[in-house]
């Protein structure tokens, strides 16, 4: 509990911001010891580059790897994302904690990384929060294994901005530069099915939504959005968005009667006439409408 004290009333002292982080760049550390982050089990950490490489250690706490601040406003959804390439999957995740007078109000977890490359997110938001604490984590079955994080960011997420972990699906293709609000798909190799990125959301009967996303590819009708609907684990319709440009905006108008979950996608066809082509999708939306 001490340390716990002596840290609130550290962040007591730091000025008031919408938000920003601390150091992002991992810049600000001397010899591996970190100034703008604490190190929770004294796990080992290397800064190169931009890049924070924590091995992890096996102890009674997980890996925390953490910074805290005051928020202003308490209310607003807030967004904290970090690439990560992680050595084993279901290891590496990033959290979040809110809390208001030294008591914990909320937390909420990303899902855990994928084996290799991958960019993670957790968003959170809690009407009494006065500060806010994130932190890159690492569980037991990481221990002794290299860790690496980079381009931390946390910020206020826009109304209606789409955020969380997409899933591949499909083959013959790759994802890259992938940021908070953008990724490229690249058809490497012909195959049966589209290629696709997709992300969850479980949602209310009777609700209206709009799923968008700008769009810029290399070829026409190469791009479109599509919206599964589900009734539990069933499958009850799709429907799509197309354009007959290389660039804009999709949009798809969404009605949830007799439905209890979305998975939105993005997606391209795998067909060889678009092999070797790129097509980047960016500003993802999912607003409800009355």
């Amino acid at each position: 509990m001490k340390k716990f004290a002596m840290f609130f009333a550290a962040v007591s002292l730091l000025p008031v911001f919408a938000v920003e982080l601390n150091d992002p760049a991992f810049a600000k550390n001397k010899d591996g010891v970190l100034a703008a982050w604490k190190n929770v089990n004294k796990s080992k950490v290397k800064v190169e580059n931009g890049v924070l490489t924590i091995t992890a250690v096996k102890a009674k706490l997980w890996d925390s790897i953490f910074q805290g601040q005051r928020i202003t406003p308490s209310d607003a959804q807030y967004v904290f994302s970090v690439d990560v390439d992680a050595p084993v999957a279901k290891s590496a995740f990033v959290q979040i904690k809110m809390f208001s007078k030294n008591k914990e109000l909320m937390r909420a977890s990303s899902p855990a990384a994928v084996q290799g490359k991958s960019r993670l997110f957790v968003v959170a938001s809690h009407p009494n929060a006065e500060i806010i604490e994130v932190a890159m984590r690492v569980n037991h079955a990481g221990a002794g294994k290299e860790f690496k994080f980079s381009n931390p960011v946390l910020k206020i997420a826009e109304e209606g901005a789409l955020f969380g972990t997409w899933r591949r699906g499909g083959k013959g293709f790759s994802v890259s530069d992938i940021t908070d609000d953008s990724f490229t798909i690249t058809i490497d190799s012909a195959e049966k099915y589209h290629s696709s990125m997709g992300i969850s959301r479980n949602v209310e009967p009777g609700k209206k939504f709009v799923f968008e996303a700008d769009y810029k590819c290399d070829a026409a009708r190469m791009a479109y959005l599509e919206v599964k609907y589900y009734k539990g684990s069933k499958e009850l319709k799709r429907k799509q968005a197309y354009s007959d440009s290389t660039s804009g905006k999709l949009s798809v108008e969404v009605n949830t009667d007799g439905c209890d979950k979305l998975i939105l996608q993005c997606r391209v066809p795998a067909a060889a006439k678009y092999v070797g082509k790129k097509a980047v999708f960016s500003n993802f939306k999912f607003k409800e409408v009355k």
